[in-house]
């Protein structure tokens, strides 16, 4: 029998719980994707990482885990003699690639079986948890980098987000593995940090969460440092690179609110750092700093750095600095922490209730987060409160993205005298126009 609680645990319990409370509420029904490297799963505290993950469940949090099997692999290829080195090579070959699999195999069977023994051995005993793996990743091969075919060593090219979210629906945790399927057939090998955050971006959750190694991020005299921005991190990450840091820098940008850092040699990482307040973890925070309002003329370095690599890549007209100044009144930007991170233009025709539509880009790291849909929807808004019937915009490389939010193609006939006498024949740009009038 266990001894009864001291009158200062008691307190500290209570303490505890209270503080802990609004933290469930709020968490409840939302969703978190975790990841497990292969070092966390080789580690004596696995299962109790895999206790707390089944609490996240028992009170309502949806919970999406990707597992690493990095140091599993490394030990089955060293075993059959096909890898000297103690990390994953950057190739993997046709001999390697059955061993990867046996391990990654082995490794999520262990996942399945400690989450139902964890559940049994704790005080959840009864709450059935229901795991659903499956084929969620279509992959196709890294391909040729600098000379060098990489083989069996893949990206992710899509995730299957309606078969995650209808597994989450009925109330499974979704386990899933760091391989993917090509349309011919073939299995990649993937890197388990880019995948969870490419499936915490597809499913919208509110955390990515890494349970890893060596991933807290600390000062140069050792203290942990408990939260950082997203300037805060890149600098960081100029300074000491890291993979973990870098995925979840790169998810808080694409929409994800908060990423977790956390070391899974510390036992109950994950509740210290969801239901406390000063956790035990390095927090990225995105922030609320986001909008988009009219350019000013402070803006116009930025948004010429953003616009200069679309016009050198051909993508959008070429403007000097000089000109677009003269028509700052027509830009609008996006910024986040401060920076521009995306822009969209309106230029009115003369005597005319048409305006053409330009100078739409997003930066390349703030991408596949909707920001483009949102610039779109901003200058229509605008056009409409102008007294704007009709939008045109002449694109070269973006015609389907334009006909799927409602543009149709059109003639250059059918554009304003003045654009047509303007119409550069050798960039042979297709025009599309959208009535803003029309019913939908």
């Amino acid at each position: 029998m266990n001894a009864p609680l001291t009158d200062s645990e008691s307190a500290q319990f209570v303490s505890w719980f209270r503080q802990s409370l609004p933290y469930m509420q709020t968490f409840r029904d939302q969703t978190f994707v975790i990841v497990l490297d292969g070092y966390a799963i080789a580690d004596n505290r696995f299962q109790t990482h895999i206790q707390d993950i089944a609490l996240l469940h028992s009170i309502g949090i949806k919970t999406v885990i990707v597992h690493g099997a990095e140091p599993q692999a490394i030990e089955q290829l060293q075993q059959q003699k096909l890898l000297t080195e103690n990390r994953l090579p950057d190739i993997i070959d046709a001999n390697m690639m059955p061993w990867m699999q046996q391990s990654i195999g082995n490794v999520k069977s262990k996942i399945e079986a400690q989450i139902s023994l964890g559940v049994s051995n704790s005080p959840l005993a009864g709450h059935r948890i229901r795991v659903a793996t499956g084929n969620y990743l279509t992959a196709l091969p890294k391909g040729v980098i600098d000379g060098r075919d990489h083989l069996f060593a893949g990206k992710l090219r899509k995730v299957d987000t309606d078969a995650i979210k209808r597994q989450l629906k009925d109330a499974s945790i979704v386990l899933v593995s760091p391989l993917g399927y090509s349309f011919t057939g073939e299995m990649f090998y993937l890197d388990a940090k880019e995948v969870a955050t490419r499936i915490a971006l597809s499913i919208k959750a509110a955390k990515l969460i890494f349970l890893t190694e060596d991933s807290l991020i600390r000062t140069q005299e050792g203290e942990l440092i408990r939260e950082l921005t997203l300037s805060q991190a890149d600098d960081l990450l100029t300074e000491c690179p890291s993979v973990a840091l870098n995925q979840a820098v790169s998810a808080c940008r694409q929409g994800i609110k908060r990423s977790h850092l956390l070391d899974h040699h510390q036992n109950g990482a994950l509740l210290v750092e969801l239901f406390t307040r000063d956790g035990l973890g390095t927090l990225i925070s995105a922030g609320d700093y986001q909008t988009i309002r009219p350019a000013e003329l402070e803006d116009l370095g930025g948004l010429t750095a953003l616009l200069e690599p679309l016009m050198q890549q051909g993508i959008l007209v070429p403007r000097t600095q000089a000109q677009i100044e003269a028509q700052l009144s027509d830009y609008f930007v996006e910024t986040r922490d401060g920076m521009i991170v995306g822009s969209v233009a309106l230029h009115k025709f003369a005597h005319t209730r048409i305006a053409e539509l330009a100078c739409l880009a997003v930066d390349e790291r703030y991408r596949t987060a909707g920001r483009g849909q949102a610039l779109l929807a901003a200058a229509e808004e605008i056009a409409r409160k102008n007294n704007i019937d009709q939008i045109v915009v002449l694109t070269t490389q973006t015609a389907h993205w334009f006909v799927e939010r409602g543009y149709a193609a059109c003639s250059i006939e059918d554009l304003p005298v003045e654009k047509k006498m303007l119409y550069n024949h050798k960039r042979n740009s297709k025009a599309f126009l959208k009535n803003l009038t029309a019913k939908t």
